[in-house]
C-alpha cells in the first residue's frame, strides 16, 4: 500500500490511506445508524413512510397495518396518489412548498385511503432527512379517526344546537301567539315577541323595562303571588286573568305558562290568547240563540195572535161601514183599527228578522209603493210633524213590496220619535249610479241603483248610537216605547235585497237613512197590469168557511152573509169533507191553513180530487211562502193573510168566483 496515500494527498491528488480509512468508517457508521433507524422504524406504533419526490422507498409495518398495503404494493411506486385521498393533494402541495423554502411545518391532518377503500383520518409529521446519502422525506403519521369523529359529533351537536337555537329565536318572534319570558324570582320581563308587543302597545325596550305586575290589572296583582306558587309547585300554569295595554285598556287573557330554565335561572315562558273576539263570538252565539228563540216564539205565535188581531180588524172594519158619517165613535174605531195593523207589523218583524217569512221578490216600482203608502203614513206621523215626498225614481226593481212598505214605516215611525216637537219629514226617491269606491264603501257591486231616503229635523244620533243602531234590541226610547227591532229588521230586509244602507246624523242636526236598491233590467212597461177590484163585493154562492178558531169563524161567516152569501161553517177539515159529501152546491171552500185534525193543504188537495169544480181561498196567520214548505203550491189570488179586512176578503172571493174554470 502506498504510504503517501494513508498519509495525506500525494502530489498527483490520490487520497492517502489514512484518509480512505476515515471514510469507510463513516461510510459503515451511517449504514450502522440507517439499519437502526430502520430498526427503529420497524418497531414504532406511528405508520411511517420515507419518499424521494413521492416514490416510495420505505415503509414500515404499522403503516401497511393501519393501510392494509403490502410493502410491495407501495415502494417504488407513488404514494400520494395511492395512500392521499385527492381533495387532500392541493393541501399536500402547499405543505411541500413551505417546507422546501424552510419553514417549519406543523403537524398536519389528511384523508388517507385504505387498501379496501375506506377513509382514515392521520395526523402526519413531515421531515427531510439524509437516506441512503441523499435528501427525502420521512412521514410519521397516527390514526386520529375516533377523535374527529368526536370532533365532528361536537360540531354537529353545536351545529345543531345553533339551529336549535336559531329555530326557535324564529318561531318565538313570529309566533302569531304572544309569547313573554319572565324570571320567577324578579318578574323581570326577560323577553317578549312581537305579538306581544303588538297585543300590548308596548316596544321591545319598553317590555325589557317592565315586571309582570305591569301587565296585569290593578285588581289581579293580589291573586299574582298565589298564581306563581302555583306555577312553581306544578312547573306550569293555565288560567284567565285580566291584563292592562299600555294605553290602560283592560283585556281578559287566557294564560299558560310552563317553568323553563334560562341561563341557569329559573324563568316561565307565557302564552296569551286574547278572548276579546272570544267572548264577542260567545255574545254573538248567544244572541244568534236568542234570535232563534224569538224566531220560534213568533212562529209559534203569530198564527194565534193573527186570529185574535183578525177578529179585531174585521169587526172594527164592519163597525165602520155600519156607522154614518160624523158617528163619535168612528175616531176610536180608527185608532183600533190601526193599534191592531201596528201589533200585526211587529208580529212580521219578528217573523221576517227571525227569516221565519222569506221574501217574495218582484219586479215593482219604488215610487209607487211610496205612493201607494202615503195616507197611510201620513196618519202614521202626529200634526205637528209635515210630511214631504219627492219621488223622481224611474225604472224597475226587485224587492218584494210587502217588505220594502215595512222598511219605509219603519224609518217613518223612527223620524217621527225622533220629532217629539214636531218637524220636517222628506221622503225621497231617486236614480243613482254607484261607482267602484263607492259600491266599495257599501258593499256592494257598482251599477244602477234606485235610492229611498228618509231625512227628519229630530235630535239626531251621536256616533256610538250610529254604530249600534241595526244591533237586534238596541233602542233609545224609554221601557215600554220600542222593541229595538225595527232597524235591525229594516237592515236585514235590505241585505236579504241585495242592497245598502247608510245613515247620516249628529246630535241637533236631524238623521238621514238611505237606501240603495239595485235596478232591474225590466222595463216599466212590461210588468203586470194591477188586478182591477170588483165593483160589486156581494154575492148569492155556497161558501165553505173552515177555519178551527171559532171567534175568526163567527165574524168571517157573519161578514159574508151580511153580503148576500149562504155559509157552511165547519170546525176542521174532516167535518168539512163530511159536510161537503152531504150534497150541499158547494161553489168555494174558505179554509186556514193551520188546523188541529187536518191542515189546510192536506183538505185542499182531497177537494182538489175529488170535487175540481169548488174552488179555494186559503188564508193564515203566516206569509204565503209558509204553505210551500209542505209541498202544495198556493198561487198569490188563492191566499189571503191574517188579519185582513173584510173588502180585502170579499174582493178575493169575488174575483175567484168570477174567474172561468
Amino acid at each position: 500500500m502506498n504510504r503517501s496515500f494513508l498519509a495525506g494527498k500525494s502530489a498527483s491528488g490520490i487520497e492517502p490511506a489514512s484518509t480512505l480509512s476515515k471514510i469507510a468508517l463513516l461510510e459503515e457508521r451511517a449504514t450502522r445508524a440507517e439499519a437502526t433507524l430502520l430498526q427503529v422504524l420497524d418497531s414504532s406504533h406511528a405508520a411511517t413512510i420515507i419518499h424521494r419526490k413521492s416514490i416510495v422507498e420505505y415503509v414500515n409495518p404499522a403503516l401497511c397495518e393501519l393501510t392494509g398495503y403490502a410493502p410491495e404494493d407501495l415502494i417504488g411506486k407513488n404514494g400520494v396518489s395511492i395512500l392521499l385521498h385527492p381533495d387532500e393533494i392541493p393541501a399536500l402541495t402547499e405543505i411541500q412548498r413551505r417546507s422546501e423554502a424552510g419553514e417549519q411545518v406543523l403537524p398536519s391532518r389528511a384523508r388517507w385511503q385504505k387498501k379496501d377503500g375506506s377513509i382514515i383520518w392521520t395526523e402526519g409529521v413531515r421531515t427531510i432527512i439524509d437516506y441512503q446519502g441523499e435528501p427525502a422525506v420521512i412521514v410519521r403519521a397516527r390514526d386520529i379517526s375516533r377523535e374527529m369523529e368526536i370532533v365532528s359529533d361536537r360540531d354537529r351537536a353545536e351545529q345543531t344546537l345553533r339551529v336549535t337555537d336559531e329555530r326557535f329565536r324564529v318561531l318565538f318572534e313570529r309566533s302569531p301567539i304572544p309569547v313573554w319570558i319572565w324570571d320567577v324570582e324578579s318578574l323581570d320581563v326577560l323577553a317578549a315577541n312581537e305579538a306581544a308587543m303588538a297585543l300590548y302597545g308596548y316596544s321591545r325596550e319598553e317590555f325589557s323595562r317592565l315586571k309582570l305586575s305591569d301587565m296585569r290589572a290593578p285588581a289581579e296583582i293580589p291573586a299574582l303571588t298565589d298564581n306563581i306558587a302555583v306555577a312553581r309547585a306544578q312547573t306550569h300554569w293555565r288560567g284567565v286573568t285580566t291584563h292592562c295595554k299600555k294605553s290602560g285598556t283592560p283585556f281578559r287573557l287566557e294564560v299558560t305558562a310552563h317553568m323553563i330554565s334560562l341561563d341557569g335561572h329559573a324563568a316561565m315562558l307565557s302564552m296569551g290568547r286574547d278572548l276579546s273576539d272570544v267572548e264577542q263570538m260567545e255574545n254573538q252565539l248567544r244572541q244568534s240563540q236568542k234570535m232563534d228563540a224569538v224566531g220560534q216564539l213568533a212562529g209559534g205565535i203569530a198564527h194565534d195572535f193573527n186570529n185574535i188581531l183578525a177578529v179585531i180588524v174585521a169587526v172594527a172594519d164592519m163597525m165602520l161601514l155600519d156607522l154614518e158619517a160624523g158617528h163619535p165613535f168612528i175616531d176610536d174605531l180608527h185608532e183600533i183599527e190601526a193599534a191592531a195593523r201596528r201589533a200585526s207589523t211587529l208580529t212580521h218583524q219578528l217573523l221576517t228578522f227571525s227569516r221565519q217569512q222569506p221574501a217574495r221578490p218582484k219586479n215593482i216600482l219604488l215610487s209607487s209603493v211610496v205612493s201607494q203608502m202615503e195616507k197611510m203614513l201620513v196618519r202614521t206621523v202626529r200634526e205637528n210633524v209635515e210630511m214631504k215626498l219627492d219621488l223622481s225614481a224611474t225604472g224597475v226593481i226587485y224587492a218584494d213590496p210587502t217588505l220594502l212598505e215595512q222598511v219605509l214605516l219603519n224609518l217613518v215611525v223612527n223620524a217621527r220619535d225622533a220629532m217629539p216637537d214636531g218637524g220636517t219629514l222628506l221622503i225621497e226617491t231617486a236614480n243613482v249610479v254607484l261607482g267602484e269606491s263607492e259600491a266599495a264603501a257599501m258593499n256592494v257591486e257598482p251599477g244602477k241603483y234606485q235610492e229611498l231616503s228618509v231625512t227628519d229635523t229630530g235630535s239626531g244620533m251621536s256616533p256610538d248610537v250610529q254604530a249600534r243602531i241595526f244591533d237586534p234590541f238596541f233602542t233609545t226610547k224609554e221601557i215600554g216605547k220600542g222593541t229595538g227591532l225595527g232597524l235591525s229588521t229594516v237592515f236585514g230586509i235590505v241585505i236579504q235585497s241585495c242592497g245598502a244602507i247608510t245613515v247620516d246624523s249628529a246630535p241637533g242636526r236631524g238623521t238621514t237613512f238611505k237606501i240603495a236598491l239595485p235596478q232591474a233590467c225590466v222595463s216599466p212597461d212590461s210588468l203586470p197590469a194591477r188586478p182591477q177590484m170588483c165593483a160589486s163585493k156581494a154575492g148569492s154562492e155556497t161558501i165553505l168557511l173552515v177555519e178551527d178558531e171559532e171567534s175568526v169563524r163567527r165574524v168571517v161567516s157573519r161578514m159574508l152573509r151580511s153580503n148576500g152569501y149562504k155559509v157552511i161553517e165547519a170546525a176542521g177539515g174532516r167535518e168539512a169533507l163530511a159536510l161537503i159529501q152531504g150534497g150541499d152546491a158547494i161553489h168555494l171552500m174558505v179554509t186556514d191553513l193551520m188546523m188541529p185534525d187536518m191542515n189546510g193543504h192536506a183538505l185542499g188537495r182531497e177537494i182538489a180530487a175529488k170535487f175540481p169544480y169548488i174552488k179555494l181561498l186559503y188564508m193564515s196567520g203566516h206569509d204565503l211562502d209558509a204553505s210551500k214548505q209542505s209541498g202544495t203550491p198556493v198561487a198569490d189570488e188563492a191566499f189571503i193573510s191574517k188579519p185582513f179586512t173584510p173588502s180585502a176578503m170579499l174582493s178575493a172571493i169575488r174575483g175567484l168566483l168570477e174567474r172561468a174554470p
